[in-house]
């Protein structure tokens, strides 16, 4: 297990088989010979043609309102005067 940060180098093609078929996964880029990190993770392999990076990184979903403006009644609301948006408790306004 090799933990790698974002710029480390991952591999080379150099180091590849001749004729074999390069495979890059998530967090992997090519630049030139070499393949670099482009998010930190851990290194993973299959065969040694492909290469990609195992992270914890998730997508943040934000709500319509920022959260201070959910507990607000709509008269208050940011958009109050707007287009109708969702609210914490799911009604619209």
């Amino acid at each position: 297990m090799e933990v790698v940060l974002p710029g480390d180098e991952v591999s080379t093609t150099a180091q590849l088989p001749a004729g074999a078929t390069l495979r890059i996964g998530q967090g992997v880029r090519r630049d030139g010979t070499d393949l670099l990190a482009t998010k930190a993770g851990v290194k993973r392999t299959h065969n040694n043609n492909t290469f990609w990076l195992e992270t914890s990184q998730r997508r943040v979903r934000m709500p319509p309102c920022p959260i201070a403006m959910l507990m607000m009644p709509a008269s208050v609301c940011c958009r109050a005067g707007g287009a109708r948006h969702r609210h914490g408790d799911g009604s619209r306004r």
